[in-house]
């Protein structure tokens, strides 16, 4: 029987495609590992983006300093990754598991974080200046120092955060969840936008998740009034929340 020439051609050409994109991958893999914490290392960005998009496991990887300018890294999982004082700006990070990374003093400024897992992230002294956080995870997230000026925190959740020497100007708290707080003053809280609009005062369920239907309504109001009452917690220059 005479087996036809154009399905052993098409699955030939499959054949040395998948060999291709497997020697890219290894590839791409040795310069992760080779950057460390290199400034200036070329290709990186498309390497990650590359490893992303192939499912491939990026957990723990040592690349303080890189820089990653406007890399696409949606969805990806960087579980304990040192990102240490990377240039992370304009970076695309949707929806990615950043449980645990290391980004103290990393420039996030424009970075969509939106629905990423921040938990237990290490934050302190990061620049989140205009920042997608909307709908982020933000829970045990060490933020003390960070710049979150401008920041789109809606429907954020940032449970037992410590918000040392945080600044908040011009973030947009409508509909943030913050419970369990450390170190938030109600100066802090009122530089921002919308911050009436946030949700102070609530229940948790057993795992220590928030449940909007188990919102303390009257307890909330009752602390909005507070800082609304307090005069001496207005900010001196009110923020621009024309953007919101």
């Amino acid at each position: 029987m005479t087996i036809p020439l154009i399905p052993i051609v098409t699955i030939l050409i499959k054949v040395q495609s998948s060999i291709v994109a497997n020697k890219q991958l290894n590839n791409d893999y040795n310069l992760v590992q080779d950057c460390g914490d290199k400034k200036d290392c070329e290709g990186l960005g498309e390497a990650l983006e590359r490893l992303v998009n192939s499912d491939k496991n990026l957990k723990s990887y040592q690349l303080d300093n890189v820089d990653l300018e406007g890399a696409n890294l949606k969805d990806a999982d960087l579980t304990l990754t040192d990102l240490k004082s990377a240039n992370l700006q304009r970076v695309k990070l949707e929806g990615a598991n950043l449980k645990g990374v290391r980004f103290q003093q990393a420039n996030l400024q424009d970075a969509n974080l939106q629905k990423a897992d921040l938990g237990g992230t290490e934050l302190q002294g990061a620049n989140l200046q205009d920042a997608n956080l909307q709908k982020a995870e933000l829970r045990r997230t060490k933020l003390e120092g960070a710049n979150l000026e401008g920041a789109n925190l809606e429907k954020a959740e940032l449970i037992f955060v410590d918000f040392k020497d945080v600044s908040f100007k011009g973030a947009n708290l409508e509909n943030a969840l913050i419970l369990s707080s450390q170190n938030l003053s109600a100066a802090q809280i009122k530089s921002a936008c919308n911050w009436e609009k946030a949700i102070y005062r609530f229940d948790l369920e057993d795992k220590g998740k928030p449940s909007k239907s188990k919102v303390d309504q009257e307890a909330n109001e009752e602390f909005i009034r507070s800082l609304e009452k307090d005069p001496a917690s207005n900010p001196q220059e009110l923020a621009d929340c024309n953007k919101w």
